[in-house]
């Protein structure tokens, strides 16, 4: 499907995705953080009230497709790179918050282009972190898991799970399996 070398790692929010994004940096690779995180924790470092932030969520949807589609258009179509979360996330995240699909996100989608997607698995309930940038339950997590694979599978994307195991063997199944 695609011929430039970028990967994704997603799954469900206290997956594990930042930490396995951060081991694979720290091992050299040009990694891209997650664009929701980072567009709340810079509204909420400018004043901007959580709830209200998520209020409108077909707005804070296109913010962060904006801003997926801004760091892409400027990263080397040659080299590889690790994303925190892809452009079809948003898909699960328009289902899940009951957005109906629109012309923005059908073009978002066309500009992506992913080698592999690597969906990490829910560490554990018990594990499960709610911090200032995530609002789901550990419920909502695990019906984003079951959208997040059906959204990338359906746009016919070749997806591996990534099993619990710690950060080290996580970043070492991935890095066997990039093609």
């Amino acid at each position: 499907m695609a011929t430039n070398p970028w990967y994704v790692l997603t799954g469900a929010p206290s997956s594990g995705k930042s930490t396995l994004l951060n081991e694979l940096s720290g091992r050299g690779y040009k990694t891209v953080k997650e664009a929701a995180r980072y567009e709340i924790e810079r509204q909420v470092a400018a004043g901007e009230d959580f709830q209200k932030l998520r209020a409108n969520a077909s707005e804070f949807q296109h913010r962060v497709l904006r801003l997926k589609l801004e760091w892409e258009a400027k990263l080397p179509k040659d080299e590889v790179v690790f994303f925190d979360r892809g452009i079809p996330d948003s898909v699960a995240y328009y289902i899940n918050e009951g957005i109906p699909e629109d012309e923005f996100l059908h073009d978002a989608l066309q500009k992506c282009s992913y080698r592999k997607i690597f969906i990490l698995d829910l560490i554990s309930k018990e594990n499960f972190i709610h911090d200032g940038a995530r609002s789901e339950t550990w419920e909502g997590a695990v019906e984003l898991d079951a959208l997040l694979e059906t959204a990338y599978r359906n746009l016919g994307y070749q997806v591996e799970r990534v099993p619990v195991m710690s950060v080290a063997e996580r970043a070492d199944f991935v890095l066997v399996r990039l093609d």
